[in-house]
C-alpha cells in the first residue's frame, strides 16, 4: 500500500471520496510529513489546527452524503504570492506580512469549489523574483537532497520538498531585454 503523503491529488481524492481513507488522516499524515521537513523551512505559513478543522468538515460532508468535488478533502499547499482570503499572502516579503486579502485568488476559488483544502503557504525568494529561494524576512528555503544548494530546479520537481499530495507554484522570470 502506498504511504498517504506519496498519493497523488487524484488518488487521494479518490480515497477520501470513496471513504478509503479520512480527510482528517490524511491532513495528519501531511502535518507529521511537514514537520519531518521543517529544517527545509519549506513553509511561511502552516496553520494545523485551521487544517485539521478543514479536513474534519470535509468528512462530515461526506459522511452527510453531500455532494463532493473532484478534489474533496485533499490538503494543497499554496505559494504565498498567490491570494488566500483565510491566510496571510506575504509574497516573502515584510512589506506585506500583515496582508489578508479580502477574496482568494481565482484559481484558489476554484480549487476550494472542487472540494481542496488549503494546505500552507510556502516560502519563497521575496515577490518571487529569483531562483535561489534566499528570503531575508521568512529564511531561505532548503534542498532536501543538499541543504547548500538552492532548492529550484525549474522545469523539475523536487518530491521531499513537495507536501504530496500536490501544491501550486509560481514562476517569476526577469524580462528579456
Amino acid at each position: 500500500m502506498v504511504a498517504l503523503v506519496e498519493l497523488g491529488a487524484r488518488r487521494a481524492a479518490d480515497a477520501v471520496r470513496n471513504g478509503e481513507q479520512t480527510a482528517e488522516a490524511l491532513a495528519e499524515a501531511l502535518l507529521a510529513r511537514c514537520a519531518a521537513a521543517s529544517p527545509l523551512n519549506a513553509f511561511i505559513s502552516l496553520e494545523a489546527d485551521r487544517l485539521r478543522a478543514a479536513a474534519r468538515a470535509a468528512d462530515q460532508r461526506r459522511q452527510r452524503g453531500e455532494r463532493l468535488g473532484p478534489l474533496h478533502g485533499v490538503p494543497l499547499a499554496l505559494k504565498d504570492n498567490i491570494d488566500t482570503a483565510d491566510f496571510p499572502t506575504t509574497g516573502g516579503t515584510p512589506a506585506l506580512a500583515a496582508h489578508r486579502p479580502k477574496r482568494n485568488a481565482p484559481i484558489v476559488q476554484h480549487l476550494l469549489d472542487a472540494g481542496a483544502i488549503v494546505l500552507g503557504k510556502t516560502n519563497l525568494q521575496e515577490l518571487a523574483y529569483g531562483p535561489t529561494n534566499n528570503n531575508a524576512a521568512f529564511g531561505p528555503a532548503r534542498n532536501p537532497y543538499d541543504p547548500t544548494r538552492i532548492p529550484t530546479i525549474l522545469g523539475r520537481r523536487i518530491v521531499k520538498v513537495e507536501p504530496r499530495p500536490g501544491s501550486l507554484s509560481t514562476v517569476m522570470s526577469p524580462p528579456i531585454i
